[in-house]
């Protein structure tokens, strides 16, 4: 599959080279914007309760395009609630609008559209505080290995949770971004160390830096005039001034001074409503159109030999009709909404289903159903994969998959290409997902009610279990894992393996978007509108991306019933799917997901207490395949710190005996700062001790046991 869309970018780079060049990029992005007169809206409204309703404070007035508290770019510092205007009929108060050029343009000068982005009413729950600060000097800032350094009393990067009390320290780390080795162009990414609540305001704040020969870094002029209270000068800035007063007032009761202050800005993330209404409805609507999902209708029926497949017996292939919420006009492919703004169903859409029925299953033996979640802008045929036929025939479970429809074969090899060329085509991708979540729910809705049933399941003496019932997923499935295991009715315990979340920051870290990255470094040039742009999709992203719905698991369930657990497998050093975000879960109070203990030999999980063997409830687990063959040691080690791939980062040597025809169980080596390394993204779903792990979390209820020996989880 990754070739298939290699091969489908790399035709799509040579149509660049055919581009109009004759409107170049505007890489001020429209600073005149900056001047703009609004002296009719000056209003304020201070308040001095730590704790205020965020939508009783000001923002910029509508008509303003661009915050000037970083000159050089017009939608920087990121996120803020310059951005976010009153709305009273929106649970924060608040509605998200962005200017006609506000956010960045590509090479012919198009700016990414506005429009779609009012659909919030704030930020998502892992967005990142970005600025930028030509030659900043950040040796001393915590990395993503780290993360405590960034609640030592002088740290330099600090975030807050606004309470009704006052300030809480969030952990957080910091990527001086390593896409470019411009010093005038690194941005400094403030990473959350933790997920952020719904409906939440925060600030961020950056004090006494320095550039990297010493000297301090000054602060930008409107953001020194809002410092100094001298704002009566600009329309603009006079307008926030009631709104940066409470931050400082804020800042000085933490004990944070004005004086040390480089840069601080507030923002608030987005409500569970605006994040999750579209995709609920859809859902709700679909359920009670099909309650007791849709009909199957089985196409090929393929029996094997014990000789032809010693695990599966029969697959299955057919297809379902699911409700249609997806309106096509040209290459933009998005929702219907009706005239109030919720989804609008209209027609069908003829979705494809693979079911593997085990061996076992022959004798009368009731099986269990496993709903498969595949991989990278694949199909649901990757189903039929042998790991999954292995352990439905040692367990008995009939592994079932239907294609992600939004990331699945079809818009890897098109739409995804349109999208980045255009990034106002990005909903294309955002808004289909939705309709491939419904779609998995339904399907799942429909093994538990009419597969039972199906004459080619009852006419061969096959039973099935609907209790265990269960969700397993790899890589694009793994992601996805939490979203579905919070959405679905019928399913309640899930397993994410080699996972992740947060796209916006997954998709620098994987060797599998280089191919997307050179289009859009071609397509959008400025390094710094690229970032800006990744995490601006990134707000339509999270309609189904997890990090919207990991609050929703067990803390706060969507249909109200607790229960639902996850156990999260990474392997260590995975070239695809970044760890470390994974950390971020066990690091959350109240989120409810542990690490186990022995994490790792060389770090553990900084400001998170590992839970013991045996454990009730979600879990992340790390898998380490390590491995020494014929005298040469291959690691899959901790990639650098940083925002690039763990094979792209500067200066990558390998050391010369490493033996370029040697692999790992079929995974070839790489060069990983100095060592010889290998990808092990493949290899915790084919470990018999990792499988284990995973039917007794099924079968338990949720329970994590130790299959690693009492020791480091090393398979190999």
């Amino acid at each position: 599959m990754r070739n298939l869309i290699i091969g489908s970018l790399a035709l799509a780079l040579v149509c660049t080279s055919c581009s109009d060049d004759s409107n170049p990029s505007t890489t001020s992005n429209n600073q005149t914007n900056n001047q703009t007169n609004n002296g009719s809206n000056n209003q304020s409204n201070n308040g001095s309760d730590a704790g205020m309703d965020a939508s009783d404070l000001p923002a910029l007035t509508p008509d303003r395009e661009c915050d000037s508290l970083v000159e050089a770019y017009c939608s920087l510092p990121w996120p803020s609630n310059a951005f976010l205007v009153p709305d009273s009929e929106r649970v924060t108060g608040q509605t998200l609008v962005f200017g006609q050029e506000t956010l960045p343009p590509n090479k012919q000068g198009v700016h990414i559209a506005p429009a779609p982005y009012s659909r919030r009413d704030g930020y998502g729950l892992s967005a990142p505080a970005i600025a930028l600060f030509p030659n900043v000097d950040a040796s001393r800032m915590a990395t993503e290995y780290s993360v405590e350094k960034s609640m030592e009393d002088d740290a330099e990067v600090l975030l807050f949770e606004v309470t009704d009390t006052g300030l809480t320290r969030i952990p957080n780390f910091v990527d001086h971004d390593q896409q470019t080795t411009d010093p005038t162009k690194r941005s400094l990414i403030v990473r959350p160390g933790q997920i952020l609540k719904p409906a939440t305001r925060y600030i961020a704040v950056f004090r006494n830096l320095v550039d990297t020969d010493g000297a301090a870094i000054p602060r930008s002029a409107a953001f020194e005039a809002l410092v100094s209270g001298n704002t009566s000068a600009d329309a603009n800035l006079y307008y926030r001034q009631a709104r940066f007063d409470e931050v400082f007032e804020l800042l000085a009761a933490a004990g944070v001074t004005k004086e040390s202050l480089t840069l601080a800005w507030d923002w608030n993330t987005a409500s569970e409503e605006a994040l999750h209404h579209q995709m609920i409805s859809m859902r709700d609507q679909a359920l009670a159109l099909m309650p007791e999902g849709p009909e199957l209708t089985v196409t090929k029926v393929t029996e094997f030999t014990e000789a032809e497949n010693a695990n599966t017996a029969i697959r299955l292939q057919g297809t379902f009709d699911v409700p249609n919420f997806i309106e096509v006009n040209g290459n933009d492919k998005y929702v219907r909404l009706d005239a109030d703004g919720n989804p609008l169903a209209e027609g069908t859409r003829t979705a494809d289903f693979w079911i593997n029925i085990p061996r076992a299953a022959l004798d009368g033996t009731p099986q269990g159903l496993i709903m498969y979640g595949h991989g990278l802008f694949g199909l649901g045929s990757q189903v039929n994969g042998g790991h999954n036929a292995k352990i439905g025939n040692d367990h008995g479970y009939i592994f079932y998959g239907a294609t992600l429809w939004g990331m699945g074969e079809v818009q890897g090899g098109g739409d995804a290409v349109q999208a980045v060329f255009d990034l106002s085509l990005f909903r294309t991708i955002a808004d289909q997902l939705q309709q491939g979540m419904m779609e998995w729910v339904l399907l799942a809705r429909a093994m538990e009610k009419k597969f039972p049933t199906l004459t080619d399941v009852t006419s061969r003496g096959v039973t099935v279990d609907t209790d265990r019932h269960f969700y397993s997923g790899i890589s694009q499935g793994g992601i996805f894992g939490p979203t579905f295991v919070a959405l679905s009715p019928d399913v309640q315990f899930g397993h994410a393996g080699v996972p992740g979340h947060t796209y916006a920051f997954l998709l620098q870290r994987s060797v599998d978007f280089t191919p997307f990255f050179t289009i859009i470094r071609n397509t959008y040039p400025d390094v710094v509108d690229q970032l800006i742009a990744l995490h601006t999709i990134q707000l339509l992203w999270d309609s189904t991306d997890p990090i919207s719905y990991f609050w929703n698991l067990s803390a706060r369930p969507i249909d109200g019933t607790a229960g639902n657990s996850m156990m999260w497998t990474p392997a260590k050093g995975d070239f695809q799917v970044s760890v470390v975000q994974n950390e971020t879960l066990a690091r959350t109070p109240g989120l409810g997901v542990e690490v186990m203990e022995n994490y790792d030999t060389e770090r553990s999980v900084a400001l998170a207490t590992p839970a013991t063997y045996p454990h009730q409830g979600s879990a992340v687990v790390l898998y380490d395949f390590e491995k020494s063959p014929d005298g040469y040691t291959f690691r899959n080690q901790w990639p650098a710190p940083g925002n690039l791939p763990p094979t792209q980062f500067p200066n990558m040597t390998c050391a010369t005996e490493c033996p370029a025809d040697r692999d790992v169980d079929g995974t070839a080596y790489s060069c990983c700062s100095g060592s010889c390394c290998f990808d092990p993204h493949s290899l915790p779903r084919r470990a018999d001790n990792h499988n284990e792990q995973m039917i007794h979390f099924f079968e338990s209820g949720g329970e994590v046991i130790d299959v690693c020996g009492g020791d480091v989880c090393s398979p190999l």
